[in-house]
């Protein structure tokens, strides 16, 4: 499952803008919302929470599915019905057709105002919601060329500005390939890392994920690419302690017992691991 708390970090934070929180369903809420921006359309239009908290609710809606009786409950089911009665399938509990529209107010938000760094990273995440993660690297990729384009004007929710992009979006590619690691998503984790790779062609993590999918797919190509990131990070404990698991698994124990010695400075937790591996790695020997 897509951790929410991360979803849209200005989005979540846009109830400080102006608008009241005390709703009393998600569905009451676009109504007083959707109300409340007709009343003051042009004032509320030039503000970036205007897209956002659109889009933040859509996001909401997204999760529920409306009773007979007019009330509504989180998703649970596998399906929903949309309002022309088409049978829709979840994704992680939600209506991608209502992700989607939620999306497609984050690209107005981003025509209008497209130094607010967090829109532009917002729509990717909603991507990775529903599990759209080729979709989600174009979006960062797109994402990307603009932050490239205008860094000096870049800025964050809090109006803060963003110095280092490729930190920034490396970060973006890192949080959501972990995602799609953790739901086992084998596929989405090598697009998104390839994706990544291809953007910052320096970048450890790409290089990283690159390699763990290539060890668990048995296939020796992981080792030239764990190597290609220690080029720019010699020292990188978690590509460090994944040679040492590499080599663990081919039977290596002198090499476990290297690279686990390896990344001690950095992460001695992981180092400590990697070497009673080493030891049980001589054991299996005997």
């Amino acid at each position: 499952m897509i951790d929410m708390k991360r979803l849209l970090i200005s989005i979540l934070l846009a109830v400080t803008v102006g608008f009241s929180n005390d709703f009393v369903s998600p569905q009451d809420s676009l109504h007083w919302v959707n109300d409340s921006l007709s009343k003051n359309r042009t004032k509320l239009r030039n503000s970036p929470e205007y897209w956002i908290q659109r889009s933040n609710l859509k996001v909401q809606l997204a999760n529920l599915i409306v009773l007979e009786n007019g009330t509504s409950k989180k998703k649970d089911a596998l399906i929903a019905v949309n309002e022309t009665n088409d049978t829709i399938s979840m994704v992680n509990g939600y209506n991608p057709e209502i992700i989607l529209e939620a999306k497609a107010l984050l690209d107005s938000g981003t025509t209008l105002f497209p130094n607010r760094i967090d829109i532009w990273i917002g729509k990717s995440q909603l991507y990775g919601v529903i599990d759209r993660c080729e979709s989600q690297d174009s979006a960062l990729s797109l994402a990307y060329g603009y932050f490239k384009k205008n860094p000096k004007k870049l800025v964050n929710g809090m109006g803060e500005k963003i110095e280092n992009v490729d930190a920034l979006i490396e970060n973006e590619y890192r949080l959501a390939i972990m995602n799609y690691w953790n739901e086992e998503n084998d596929k989405c984790v090598m697009s998104l890392a390839k994706g990544l790779n291809r953007i910052l062609p320096k970048s450890v993590v790409a290089y990283n994920f690159l390699g763990v999918e290539h060890m668990l797919n048995n296939n020796d190509s992981a080792l030239v690419y764990f190597n290609k990131a220690l080029q720019f990070d010699k020292s990188d404990p978690v590509v460090l302690g994944n040679i040492a698991e590499f080599y663990f698994r081919k039977g290596d124990c002198a090499n476990v017992k290297k690279y686990a010695g390896m990344g001690f400075a950095r992460d001695p937790a992981m180092a400590s691991a990697y070497s009673e591996k080493a030891k049980q790695c001589e054991e299996r020997k005997k």
